[in-house]
């Protein structure tokens, strides 16, 4: 399993060898004072090259979404549009 949280520990995605992931968004202020706002579930798809399909549960093949790991999978980036990517950091 893979845990990846923001630095503002807003968002956590779970990947797990089984080839599901989880997205747990959090709503409120800091570490310590937030609470599960938003959970995804879905599946994710080696493409090679480190990059990955997720698709969320009850989705349209449209919906699918790009992740390319950086660093040593220290990191990873979804591409949304194009003028938008969003780029994680793992946390110990």
């Amino acid at each position: 399993m893979l845990r990846v949280v923001t630095n503002s520990n807003q968002i956590r995605y779970t990947f797990t060898n089984t080839k599901t992931y989880t997205k747990t968004t959090f709503a409120g202020e800091g570490s310590t004072n937030c609470s599960v706002a938003v959970i995804v579930n879905g599946t994710w798809e080696n493409l090679g090259d480190n990059q990955f399909k997720l698709t969320p549960n009850g989705s349209n093949s449209g919906d699918n979404l790009t992740l390319t790991f950086l660093d040593s999978f220290k990191k990873f980036s979804i591409k949304y549009s194009s003028n938008y990517t969003e780029v994680f950091a793992k946390r110990n």
